[in-house]
């Protein structure tokens, strides 16, 4: 536990995974206004038997950068096709058809350091309604160099330990049941021994003690010790007294 208790430390003030907004939607241009509207943030659009264009530019990305979109739809049930494409610098990477509702991301990484991205991002239905909610964006950067190195060796030692420590308290535990076993069966022993130097034979002992098992159907018993009744010796005194 001491061990584990710093690189827990390291993890908390490691740096994650940092996401930060880009592109407010008055940054964006559209194709045509009256399609859209913002509400509380996000991206409000309804049209129908027509085509949606977004587009803007972020800049400064570095190699492994992600811009992550999120996107939560509704088509009609009237439409015939309905999607979404994607273009970045004048490449496409993406042309997805949606049906009926659902919720879609669009995520776009930085294959390399690049100082300025254009994002076109194409609504489209055909003979049918679209409406969407469009969340802002997020450009997600994941930790590098040093950072990097630090979260996952941090994790991976972490996880060893943690594996470690349950298989030490499982082995504590079955070592602990097996020493109580073994216990037990020592001291049975020590009281058929002390049955036997009391003079009480064996094939007896056998017997009494399937008997008591035959009557406590299978549960655990010790037998403390054999010993011959008093009520045969007081009957014996009250049969003498009667003679007199």
């Amino acid at each position: 536990m001491k061990r584990i208790v710093p690189l827990i430390l390291i993890l908390l003030f490691v740096p994650a995974v940092q996401a930060a907004q880009f592109s407010p939607w008055n940054n964006w241009t559209f194709s045509n206004a009256n399609y859209v509207r913002i509400e509380g943030g996000n991206l409000l659009v309804n049209f129908s038997n027509d085509s949606l264009q977004m587009a803007s530019t972020v800049h400064g990305m570095e190699k492994g950068d992600k811009i992550s979109i999120h996107l939560q739809y509704t088509v009609s049930e009237l439409a015939v096709i309905a999607g979404f494409r994607v273009i970045v610098n004048g490449e496409e990477l993406e042309n997805r058809e949606l049906i009926s509702s659902g919720s879609a991301y669009i995520n776009i990484t930085a294959p390399e350091d690049m100082k300025s991205v254009d994002i076109v991002i194409v609504l489209y239905v055909v003979q049918g309604t679209f409406t969407a909610t469009v969340f802002p964006g997020e450009i997600i950067s994941p930790p590098k160099g040093l950072d990097s190195g630090l979260l996952i060796s941090g994790v991976g030692i972490t996880v060893v330990f943690i594996v470690l420590g349950l298989l030490s308290a499982i082995m504590y535990g079955f070592g602990v049941i097996e020493r109580g076993e073994e216990e037990v069966e020592k001291e049975e022993v020590k009281e058929m021994e002390s049955m036997k130097q009391e003079g009480i034979p064996p094939e007896d002992l056998v017997a009494i003690t399937a008997a008591i098992q035959e009557y406590m159907k299978g549960k655990r018993f010790r037998i403390i010790s054999v010993k011959p009744s008093p009520w045969k010796h007081y009957g014996r005194l009250v049969n003498m007294r009667r003679w007199k």
